[in-house]
């Protein structure tokens, strides 16, 4: 465990899912539901996900952006689902064309869902030390997020669930077309990347911040795989606990 040290920090940047929020069932409702839908239906045999809750939560840390959720749905049916991100991810780099757009359909899902506020609020679980950080460190400009999940969809938890009053500029750009390591270099300025922590919950994320000096950070409490901290002490990452 790191001894964690935040006044070598000027800016703090969180990942959201897993970091700030449990989630993982609202994952599983919004690519259930649009692996259901008249143009995803086929490439499912229009299976019943029902039973597959357990089983997706706990093979939640495979998934970086949003369309990988269709993947896990199709490995999790066909009993196939590798137990190292490494090897899921080498699958979803070969099958990235068929899966790519489902991003657009998970999206429309989830803004169907969040029309009734108490159903979507009451999928998502908080993680109040974090939040209580995330907060102060906002207090003091010092804070932003930077997420694969949508804009609206992260300034909406944030205030009508966390109570948390943001403003818009505290996001960086949605990651997906770009990495992460990408937009914190584009994003953070003239800051020495050594005094930015970057605090994520996937090791693909993170080891390339890392490499190019930004103080990255695994947070424990978050989505991981049962091999991260093995890869984080060999790669030198610090975890968060």
């Amino acid at each position: 465990m790191a001894a964690f040290a935040p006044e070598r920090f000027s800016q703090f940047v969180f990942d959201f899912d897993g970091v700030l929020f449990d989630s993982a069932r609202e994952c599983f409702v919004l690519a259930a539901r649009a692996a259901s839908g008249p143009d995803w239906k086929d490439k499912f045999s229009s299976a019943d996900f029902r039973g597959l809750e357990y089983a997706f939560l706990k093979s939640r840390y495979h998934v970086g952006p949003p369309w990988q959720f269709a993947l896990l749905l199709k490995l999790l049916l066909e009993n196939r689902v590798p137990q190292r991100t490494e090897d899921f991810l080498l699958i979803a780099e070969r099958e990235r064309g068929i899966w790519e757009s489902f991003t657009e359909a998970y999206f429309a899902e989830r803004k169907e869902l969040s029309k009734n506020p108490t159903e979507w609020l009451n999928s998502f679980g908080m993680h109040k030390g974090p939040l209580e950080f995330f907060r102060s460190a906002m207090e003091r400009g010092q804070a932003r997020v930077l997420s694969t999940r949508n804009e609206e969809s992260i300034l909406r938890l944030l205030r009508e669930l966390a109570r948390i009053p943001v403003k818009d500029e505290i996001l960086f750009p949605r990651a997906g077309a770009k990495e992460k390591w990408e937009l914190l270099l584009e994003h953070c300025g003239d800051l020495d990347p050594a005094q930015v922590l970057f605090l994520d919950d996937y090791v693909a994320h993170l080891l390339p911040a890392l490499d190019r000096g930004f103080g990255a950070h695994l947070a424990a409490w978050g989505y991981l795989s049962p091999f991260d901290k093995e890869i984080a002490a060999r790669k030198g990452l610090p975890v968060l606990e």
